[in-house]
């Protein structure tokens, strides 16, 4: 089986409030060629590995010159062996021009997705988005029409202070468009932004939950949503703990060396990443116990659950009892349960993973 391959490109029109992803507002003398470059530098100590899954994301990846682009994934795909068996790119709406889509549409892309976050304007200057709706409507036509790709749209909901029904209103326009999959994240005070103000959760997850269901969206991790046989096949990887490799300033890659799960990261500077691509920071090896908890507990955002066994067998090491009784204890919670030899969280455990996650960790 082959490696996830992410590469991050950090360039955005301006840094959105909200967002605490690594990126910096582009200029005319931001150093876009040469941080291609080292991006190609690091691809190459990785050279013939087999790739299943490329994403390619930022920041944001429309903003380079489609020209630029286009060199760059090609000379991306002749230096890893890749399978051709998902390829995503992140686009927003301000940024995708026709030249982009008509040569990107040239590339084995198998999937954009569209930073959409909503179909309000209010909502998206409140976000700080550089897109207005209509510019998201243009964009998820032109790719509809001009591409054979799978469509991802985000969106964003429970953010303080817009009231729900904006929320539910943007999602009934956009599963108009019958995207193959939607992603739809609660809001997250992270960065700062917005946190005085009292949300709705729970009411609000229940609701975009049934909308999409309604609208024939499976969803199969907390946050996202598939048409039939269109789930993420880059994302699947990350939380059932598969190997990955991070490319770019900011970025984090898992390896696994035998049993011992490996994870480093690159400092969140374009300039410290051109200087010096192949550079390793924060470097943790995992012991087998921190592996298989960590493959338990992330394993839980997905809808389906995970398989105790399969990770024992993995990791090489057997739960114990203490990690047994937290289990039970959230079973007796109706937070957890077994299904087809699956742990797996129930609605209610869904709606308090951090809670259920905190409890295992602990």
């Amino acid at each position: 089986m082959g490696y996830a391959l992410y590469i991050h490109l950090p360039f955005c029109i301006r840094k959105c409030p909200y967002c605490d992803f690594y990126s910096e507002p582009v200029s005319a003398s931001s150093p876009i060629d040469s941080y291609l470059n080292a991006c190609l530098t690091e691809l190459n100590t990785f050279k013939g590995v087999a790739i299943d899954t490329i994403y390619i994301g930022g920041g944001t990846p429309s903003i380079i010159p489609a020209v630029k682009l286009d060199k760059f994934i090609r000379a991306t795909l002749s230096t890893v062996n890749y399978s051709g068996s998902e390829m995503t790119i992140e686009l927003n709406p301000d940024s995708t021009s026709d030249e982009f889509i008509s040569m990107l549409s040239e590339l084995p892309i198998t999937r954009f997705s569209v930073g959409v976050q909503s179909l309000n304007n209010d909502v998206l200057r409140l976000l700080g988005r550089p897109h207005n709706a209509e510019q998201a409507k243009q964009v998820l036509d032109k790719l509809q029409n001009r591409t054979n790709a799978a469509i991802n749209a985000d969106i964003i909901y429970d953010i303080p202070t817009v009231n729900p029904r904006a929320i539910y209103e943007t999602l009934q326009e956009l599963t108009l468009y019958n995207l193959e999959h939607i992603s739809a994240y609660s809001y997250s005070p992270d960065t700062g932004y917005l946190t005085t103000a009292p949300t709705d959760e729970p009411e609000q997850t229940e609701h975009v939950c049934a909308m999409l269901k309604t609208a024939g969206y499976e969803r199969y991790e907390v946050s996202n949503f598939a048409k039939a046989s269109c789930r993420s096949v880059h994302n699947q990887k990350y939380w059932g703990m598969s190997e990955y490799i991070g490319i770019g300033a900011g970025v984090h890659s898992m390896l696994y060396n035998e049993r011992q799960r490996i994870r480093y990261s690159h400092k969140p500077s374009i300039e410290s990443y051109i200087n010096n691509p192949i550079a390793r920071d924060e470097l943790e090896t995992y012991t087998a116990e921190q592996a298989a908890l960590e493959s338990v507990v992330f394993g839980l955002r997905q809808i389906d659950g995970v398989d105790i066994k399969l990770i024992e067998t993995r990791t090489g090491h057997s739960f114990d009892t203490s990690f047994l009784e937290k289990v039970q204890y959230l079973i007796a919670q109706e937070l957890l349960c077994y299904e087809n030899n699956f742990l797996r969280a129930t609605d209610k455990g869904l709606m308090l993973l951090n809670q259920v996650m905190l409890h295992l960790w602990s």
